[in-house]
């Protein structure tokens, strides 16, 4: 059990299980029986994996001292037994320790084993490894040349061993000054990244996150020893992270609304069960038993019940994957599988640049410790010119960029309650802080396209905090020669540049295909966060007492006011569609905003408008979007078992009730989770707007960034060809005003989407509207 936990990512469970075992055999049995060493070595590992390298190297002490009384110098329980107490002397900075231990081992290696057999390689590896950190890099080169030559012979360009050796011998070869082999060694690692991206399109979402941060994690590493000729992976990186981003946004989900059939139905219905039991595990939490064990200990009644929750948590997500699976199989044509610069190059029309910026981990080679440091992340650009070529921009630490993005917000006065006045702020503020972040994120950008960037328009990928701030509203410098909409406002980028949202460089290489729904509207707003809770959960079992751990989340959700504006909002709405679309529109408000009564009404929608109240969890509650998924303190002490697993989970929509639920499992039922949100049956919809509130508050940039993000896959995922989504909260009557103005450009003068958006910002800058009061919308997917 503690094995097929650790499997599936449980490490905490499967300690707890681990050091029971080995509780009880060292009760039982003598010091050095076999059963007793070997559960000294899974507890070892485990704690190992979980960072306790101390209490570790006791047990693998212990457990050598043992074998080497009994078994023979070349016993292969002893050469493991030695390699793995190695590695953790090597982890705890005893590399003359580690070298010892090594060097017995690749001995006997090779005296009993072929030159190419994968225990062997791995000894030399090993071996190298440290020979390399004291110093001696002319030996850890002959055997890394051996290691990388075998595996080279045997394996694929993309393998995961094969890949690590050309890293350790690039390392190596860049130590000793040979920067032109480290160089084509990198490159040969970032050419070989596109192919071990392929199968994750066809993934489940989970397994293509997890596979794509293995990419990026090696990429980073690579381009680490290539600052000499980085120009030469130009076209590579870029593919790498196009291609990683195309993956990480699911772009085939969308099409899973068109399959019909049995099969289909099958996984539809298993996907179903699956996602409903998930939100149900999760929002209850692990089982308060206390009364049920009254004797037990609590604390190893509280670690029991969360592996036991954690085991229930991870079979639902491999069920889930497994019929999201079953589903892409069906699918007809074969996938778009890579992103390159060239494909895209040739999408673009005339005046249109593509800009991918992606946080990526920045690595430096240390010279005083010869090895490569982690030196925090960085927002990497590529700008693909007119003739195919992508040009590197490094804007430097994410840090400082989250910084400026967030005094630029603050300085907006965003976020604050939709329908609470802000705090006022100077324009002097507002524009030194906008330029600041321009000059910062933009002006390079423009500066590598040269005289392709006059008046182009810009399609834009972004990453993390990026998402939280409209680019197209960073005000230009004074003198730029572009019109000012009135004397209280100044130029914005926006004015000089069409810019276009894009979740990912593949829709301008395969452009989605026309929506297929009639020209309806679903309008949701006016919703009654107060009403009386009305549990829709099927699930006979009885809900469980709240655990402590799982019940702080009710209170960081807390109360939601109420949109009074929302309600106009509608039936302004409802008055358009009826004269520009000659059509009935069909409004959800007050009790009616339910989960059931959603997931019936938006499907054959062209149209979904939705204004309610916008929930994320805060950064301390990791999910698989952050740099370190599951790791650091936790504010709620169960976040690290679930966002690995549903990293969908973290955001979400409030509907009607949540204010009226009395207890967490009660409360989730009213709150939709872009999970949820990824299921519904949006493949009619052309544009699927979230006037939703609340989205940064008191969560943080990053957060704030990655829950626009997820929200915005959650709505493609779903079929939607375009989405708009609020990055901040605005006045009711703003808000009425620029969706007003949207829709009658949309529908009554013929404009494009994204036309049509900024048509309407720019009505309100002309009547005197600062940047907080119409800035807040962007659009993402097809602009026209």
């Amino acid at each position: 059990l503690a094995a097929t936990r650790k499997q599936l990512g449980d490490l905490e469970g499967a300690h707890v299980l681990h050091e029971a075992v080995h509780a009880a055999r060292e009760r039982l049995l003598p010091p050095d029986h076999p059963d007793l060493l070997n559960a000294k070595l899974h507890l070892a590992l485990t704690r190992k994996q979980l960072g306790d390298l101390q209490g570790a190297l006791a047990l693998e002490e212990a457990v050598h001292a043992a074998r080497e009384r009994h078994l023979p110098p070349d016993h292969p329980d002893l050469l493991w037994a030695q390699q793995n107490l190695a590695v953790t002397r090597y982890q705890l900075g005893d590399l003359d320790g580690a070298l010892a231990l090594e060097e017995s081992v690749h001995a006997a290696r090779e005296r009993l084993l072929p030159p190419d057999h994968p225990d062997l390689l791995s000894a030399k590896g090993n071996l190298a490894g440290t020979r390399r950190q004291l110093g001696d890099l002319e030996v850890a080169l002959a055997l890394e040349e051996a290691v990388q030559a075998a595996w080279e012979r045997l394996l694929p360009p993309d393998h995961p061993d094969l890949l690590t050796a050309n890293g350790n011998l690039a390392a190596t070869r860049y130590q000793l000054g040979d920067l032109e082999g480290a160089l084509a060694l990198s490159l040969s690692i970032v050419r070989a990244l596109p192919s071990a991206l392929e199968g994750a399109v066809t993934a489940a979402p989970r397994e293509a996150r997890a596979t794509a941060r293995k990419a990026l994690h090696r990429l980073a590493e690579a381009r680490s020893l290539s600052e000499s000729g980085a120009s030469d992976l130009e076209d590579a990186t870029f593919e790498v992270l196009e291609t990683a981003r195309h993956i990480v946004q699911a772009p085939l989900h969308a099409a899973l609304h068109h399959l019909v059939g049995e099969k289909a139905g099958d996984a539809r219905r298993r996907l179903a069960r699956a996602n409903a039991e998930l939100d149900r595990l999760i929002a209850e939490g692990p089982e308060d038993d206390d009364e049920q064990f009254p004797n037990e200990d609590p604390e190893i009644l509280r670690e029991e019940l969360q592996a036991r929750w954690r085991a229930e948590i991870q079979g639902e997500a491999l069920r889930r994957d497994q019929a999201l699976k079953d589903l892409l199989a069906l699918l007809p044509g074969d996938p778009l599988t890579r992103v390159t610069a060239s494909e895209v190059a040739s999408s673009l029309e005339p005046g249109h640049l593509a800009v991918g910026i992606t946080k990526l981990a920045h690595w430096r080679w240390d010279e005083e410790r010869g090895s490569r440091v982690n030196d925090g992340s960085h927002y990497l650009a590529y700008v693909l010119l007119p003739d195919g070529s992508p040009h590197e921009v490094d804007l430097g630490p994410a840090a400082r960029i989250e910084v400026l993005a967030s005094e630029w917000r603050a300085a907006i006065g965003a976020p604050v309650e939709r329908g609470v006045q802000p705090g006022r702020s100077t324009v002097a503020t507002e524009l030194t802080a906008g330029r600041a972040l321009r000059a910062a994120v933009i002006d390079p950008l423009l500066d590598a396209a040269g005289e392709s960037a006059s008046g182009s328009t810009l399609h834009l990928c972004l990453d993390d905090a990026l998402f939280t701030v409209p680019i197209e509203a960073l005000p230009l410098d004074e003198g730029t020669g572009v019109a000012k909409p009135n004397e209280s406002d100044v130029p914005r980028l926006g004015d000089l540049h069409q810019v276009r949202y894009e979740l990912s460089m593949a829709r301008l290489m395969r452009p989605e295909s026309e929506a297929q729904g009639a020209s309806s509207l679903l309008a949701v707003g006016a919703v009654d966060f107060d009403a009386e809770f009305e549990d829709r959960l099927t699930d006979a079992r009885p809900l469980p007492a709240r655990a402590t751990a799982s019940s702080a989340r009710l209170s960081l959700w807390g109360e939601w006011d109420p949109l009074r504006g929302t309600a106009a909002e509608l039936q302004e709405l409802a008055a358009q569609a009826q004269e520009l679309l000659d059509t009935e529109a069909e409004l959800l408000r007050g009790d009616q905003v339910t989960e059931t009564a959603l997931t019936a009404a938006v499907a054959g929608k062209c149209y979904v408008h939705l204004a309610t109240h916008g929930w994320y969890l805060p950064e301390s509650v990791k999910s698989m979007l952050d740099d370190e998924p599951g790791g650091g303190r936790e504010l709620l002490g169960n976040e690290r078992s679930v966002t690995g697993f549903a990293p969908l989970t973290l955001w979400g929509l409030v509907l009607s009730g949540a204010n009226g639920a009395d207890d967490e499992l009660a409360r989730s039922a009213r709150l939709l989770t872009a999970q949820e949100l990824s299921a519904f049956d949006l493949s009619a919809c052309d544009l699927a707007v979230l006037s939703a509130c609340d989205t940064n508050v008191g969560v943080g940039i990053r957060r704030g960034g990655q829950g626009i993000q997820s929200l915005q896959t959650a709505l493609h995922m779903a079929g939607a060809r375009t989405s708009i989504t609020s990055l901040w909260s605005v006045q009711d009557w703003p808000t009425q005003s620029l969706m007003k103005r949207f829709y009658e450009n949309l529908w009554g003068r013929g404009m494009g989407k994204a036309e049509a958006l900024w048509a309407a910002k720019c009505s309100l800058r002309r009547a005197g509207q600062p940047p907080r009061i119409w800035a807040g919308w962007v659009l993402a997917g097809d602009p026209d």
